[in-house]
């Protein structure tokens, strides 16, 4: 007679069963593996699909903008009542171009900074998005004559060559020699002609009739630049001045600046999603503090800003104050 014993064992999650046919000395084990049931399955090591967009929708998701708050309205149209606020709960102030110039005059005092000569720095945001979604201004960079000069420690380079076929003309010995003293380091003519393909880019405004008024623009102009950090968002930084100079002057060349600055606006798209110029504050290094101006001092004509009306003015110019020494 034999007697079968049935034993099971839990361990590391295996249900071990051993069967006994008899009680004599010869024992079959039969062992069988289950799940156990007690234990979670667990969720798949695999990761999830990368999911295809096309570019359109690329583009859309990066050019969507944050919802806006619902109370933001009343958030800018909120004013400070005393003369200390607390900065988070109000918008920024918004000054013009002549008192934030007086403000940062008393912090460069001699009682405070004794920086009565600091250069005056205009920081400017940009909106480079258009009326379409899937186009954007390019970035853009130039060279303006400013209506106050001023030495900021920069010195252009420029080569003056000139050829025309048409008129059959070359430049003659006394071009060159008022190139060279209107400050340009070489000038030339056929000679140098094959070497412009080594330019990446020509300036607007750098072909003209008149070679002085050509290489007395670009010596003394300004280098300006933006910097895309996004499809729809660029930055760029000029100088206007030194805080030694009168208001008038630097307002005239903050205008100038802001010219130029939306007439690249309408010479690449020619309408935007609304304001080209969306913020610009006023910095005086090494102080930090920013003062903002107000959206009056940041709108221009359309027509304005054009380098070529303002190298044709200067042509004008030169070409009386010659007149008026040869009478």
């Amino acid at each position: 007679m034999s007697v079968g014993i049935v034993t099971a064992v839990k361990a590391n999650s295996i249900l071990c069963r051993f069967v006994a046919p008899s009680l004599g000395c010869h024992c079959n084990h039969q062992f069988q593996s289950i799940r156990c049931k007690g234990r979670k399955k667990q969720p798949s090591q695999t990761g999830q699909k990368e999911v295809w967009l096309s570019k359109t929708a690329l583009q859309r998701a990066k050019t969507s903008t944050k919802q806006i708050p619902k109370n933001w309205d009343k958030f800018l149209a909120r004013k400070p009542e005393d003369d200390i606020w607390i900065k988070t709960y109000f918008p920024p102030v918004k000054y013009s171009a002549a008192e934030a110039l007086d403000m940062h005059r008393e912090i460069a005092s001699p009682e405070m900074l004794n920086n009565t000569n600091g250069s005056v720095l205009v920081d400017v945001e940009l909106n480079m998005s258009t009326s379409k979604r899937t186009k954007f201004i390019a970035a853009f960079n130039g060279v303006l004559l400013l209506p106050h000069n001023f030495d900021d420690g920069t010195e252009n380079k420029v080569l003056a060559f000139c050829r025309i076929i048409i008129c059959e003309y070359l430049q003659t010995k006394e071009e060159r020699e008022i190139s060279v003293n209107e400050g340009a380091l070489f000038a030339g003519g056929a000679d140098v002609m094959g070497q412009q393909l080594q330019f990446l880019f020509v300036f607007p405004g750098a072909v003209g009739a008149d070679i002085g008024v050509l290489v007395h623009y670009f010596r003394l102009g300004k280098n300006y630049s933006c910097e895309k950090e996004g499809d729809n968002f660029a930055k760029m930084q000029v100088n206007i001045g030194q805080l030694n100079m009168k208001n008038e002057e630097l307002v005239e060349n903050l205008k100038a600046y802001i010219e130029r600055i939306n007439f690249h606006r309408a010479k690449n798209i020619g309408k935007t999603a609304g304001n080209f110029i969306t913020k610009a504050y006023l910095l005086c290094p090494p102080s930090g503090e920013k003062v903002y101006l107000k959206d009056e001092e940041l709108v221009s004509d359309k027509n304005a800003g054009n380098p070529i009306d303002q190298i044709t003015t200067l042509t004008f110019a030169a070409e009386k104050s010659a007149q008026a020494m040869a009478n």
